[in-house]
């Protein structure tokens, strides 16, 4: 007979037999052949008869999974919920799937956490964020993508440790001994918290030889605490040497340009200055 919803099989009618019953064939024959085709729908251990529908398992745990190896029942696979699907070494979780195909791969106990080799010319991997960009590592461990420069929002803080660069237009104040201030479009790169600015700035310096000063404006918010997190160098060489340090200002988060020009008048002032996000 065949076996019930639950798996229970169950002997042909006339079975058990009682003591004395008479060994026969319309008895005995139907019952063997039954048993046979029972016995014919078991897994093998030696792997001779195969699975020819799926297989339940039960749902185990991280200690003690339910698809497991004879010589390490500690390591092995195990249902973590609903769709999910985890796998364990040493009877301790290691990391699951999620429904919706999610991976989780916590710290492990000690030494590195990932490594992953890739064939020679080709990436070692890949990580797709849709229309946010994508992100390579190449066979020689060198990083490319779309989304590892110019990230998507503000590049603001000290608490993300950004890769990003762009332009802006920054702000010129007029200090002492200038007017007209204005500026081109210049460059920024941060790397960490740290952020390098090169660009142009106009100015009419009033009188020579007296102190002169503008400030211009940060590309990304620093909060500076001193005049040392923010520092650099201007300067025309096609209008007598006229040369500035630059230094930060935290009163107003901002460059200060520092001089005593030699010579007044329109100059034209290239710069670069790095400073830190505090």
């Amino acid at each position: 007979m065949p076996r019930d919803g639950s798996g229970n099989y169950t002997l042909p009618v006339g079975n058990p037999v009682i003591d004395g019953s008479i060994i026969d064939v319309l008895w005995a024959n139907p019952t063997m052949a039954d048993i046979a085709v029972q016995l014919n729908n078991v897994l093998t251990r030696d792997g001779v008869l195969g699975a020819t529908a799926a297989i339940k398992f039960a749902n185990g745990t991280a200690a003690a999974p339910s698809i497991t190896f004879s010589s390490d029942i500690a390591l092995g696979f195990y249902r973590v919920g609903s769709n999910s699907i985890g796998f364990a070494t040493a009877g301790i979780a290691r990391g699951s799937i999620s429904a919706v195909g999610g991976w989780d791969i916590p710290a492990p106990a000690s030494g590195i956490g990932f490594t992953q080799s890739g064939f020679a010319g080709s990436d070692t991997a890949v990580f797709n964020g849709g229309t946010s960009g994508s992100f390579r590592v190449t066979d020689r461990g060198l990083p490319y993508g779309t989304s590892l420069h110019n990230n998507t929002g503000a590049v603001t803080g000290t608490t993300n440790q950004y890769i990003a660069s762009g332009t802006y237009t920054p702000t010129i104040t007029a200090g002492i001994n200038v007017t007209a201030p204005s500026a081109s479009v210049c460059q920024w790169m941060r790397v960490g918290n740290v952020v390098a600015v090169s660009g142009r700035c106009f100015v009419n310096i009033t009188t020579s030889t007296i102190a002169t000063a503008f400030r211009v404006s940060l590309p990304i918010a620093s909060n500076l605490t001193g005049a040392s997190e923010c520092c650099g160098y201007g300067g025309c060489q096609s209008t007598d040497n006229i040369n500035f340090t630059v230094e930060g200002t935290a009163a107003t988060d901002d460059a200060t340009f520092s001089s005593r020009p030699p010579t007044n008048g329109a100059t034209n002032i290239p710069f670069t200055f790095t400073y830190l996000i505090s």
